[in-house]
């Protein structure tokens, strides 16, 4: 997939910029708070609707301005289409909740979820470090962020189970004596969807592992064995019957959860385990091997959706060669010249510009190109 232009509209710090983009690598340099990652977000939101740096949407409208607008060409599969994004405010003295609208090719999008897949990117920023060092949502979050890209029915599972989920825990708190011929119901459910989520998320993560290990050991100078693996919530011997399993499991800990009025088993228990040399690397890493872990992880999907699509995803990296050594840098340029559009920010220049070959590099100040 490559985007082709772009034009930026009273979004951040930008007031008014249009890209001609370049078919490989991009360099976006400069001194902070300039907007280098501002033009970043900006092309991830066009193509995602999403922001990767906040989730509160009025913060990417200009102070002075009631709308945000973002427009672009993309080519995916020999086929173009005009994409746009705005956002906008009825009465933004009155504090009024944002609306957002993507149009593509002219026809607007009744939900955000029809846009989900569509256009393949990823996306790696300073956040991503806590996939690797943070909770285990965040490692839910990031599998299942992948899977509903590239998962058949994947994201409808998804949000089904969690619908069902909400539903069972408020029954377990408020009216589980009231209406006791619901609970098979409820078993029923979760584990008709939470079978198709965990199938998916164990097949996800053995390829994922083997991609990691691929990635990091070209970016790592010294022998690493890093390793990814899934941590359902509840043991299974046999993917076929998982469904016996996990109905199983729930009759199990029904005391359990009657008492602590929540379901404890499940999908939204799940985690990842992510070791270098057998250790893991949220516990025991230094900050450079999680740094340079997670780069190698989002690297990984990027693989991961090629396999899927048979097209090079877009690369958006914010600030990827940070606290990287010079022979991590060049052995990280190398593995980029190889990939498709790639768009990067970076304080410095991350090499001597004689080896940034293939690469159009921009000075951003001030929310504008030079």
């Amino acid at each position: 997939m490559i985007i082709r232009d772009i034009v930026i509209t009273r979004f951040r710090n930008i007031e008014s910029l249009s890209m001609a983009l370049h078919e490989k690598l991009t360099l976006l340099t400069g001194k902070n708070g300039q907007g280098k990652s501002s033009i970043l977000e900006a092309i991830g939101f066009l193509l995602t609707g999403r922001s990767f740096r906040t989730s509160r949407e009025g913060e990417l409208i200009q102070w002075h301005s009631s709308h945000a607008r973002i427009d672009g060409m993309v080519e995916q599969r020999e086929r173009n289409a005009e994409i746009s994004a705005v956002l906008s405010y009825r009465d933004r003295s009155a504090d009024d909740t944002v609306k957002k609208q993507i149009v593509i090719d002219g026809v607007p999008l009744r939900k955000l979820s029809q846009y989900i897949g569509k256009m393949e990117v990823v996306i790696f920023s300073r956040i991503d470090l806590e996939i690797i060092a943070g909770s285990p949502q965040n490692r839910r979050h990031f599998l299942d962020h992948l899977l509903s890209r590239i998962g058949n029915q994947y994201l409808f599972s998804l949000q089904r189970y969690h619908t069902v989920l909400r539903e069972r825990n408020n029954w377990l708190r408020t009216h589980r004596k009231a209406h006791p011929a619901m609970e098979e119901v409820w078993k029923e459910q979760l584990a008709q969807y939470g079978t198709i989520i965990v199938r998916n998320r164990q097949s996800c993560a053995v390829v994922l592992s083997e991609l990691l290990s691929t990635v990091f050991s070209h970016l790592n100078k010294r022998a690493h064995q890093i390793e990814l693996t899934y941590r359902p919530s509840f043991p299974f011997t046999d993917v076929e019957n998982l469904k016996e399993h996990f109905l199983h499991h729930l009759e199990r800990t029904r005391n359990t959860e009657e008492a602590r009025k929540t379901t404890i088993i499940g999908p939204h228990r799940d985690d990842l385990s992510i070791s270098l040399d057998g250790s893991l690397l949220r516990t025991y890493g230094s900050q450079g091997q999680q740094r340079l872990a997670s780069l190698a992880l989002k690297l990984a999907e990027c693989e991961a959706m090629k396999l899927h699509s048979g097209e090079e995803p877009l690369l958006l990296l914010d600030d990827c060669f940070s606290e990287l050594d010079e022979e991590a840098r060049e052995k990280l340029w190398a593995l980029l010249d190889s990939k498709g559009q790639v768009f990067m920010t970076s304080n410095d220049m991350p090499l001597e510009e004689k080896k940034l070959h293939q690469c159009r590099i921009y000075q951003v100040k001030d929310g504008a190109l030079h």
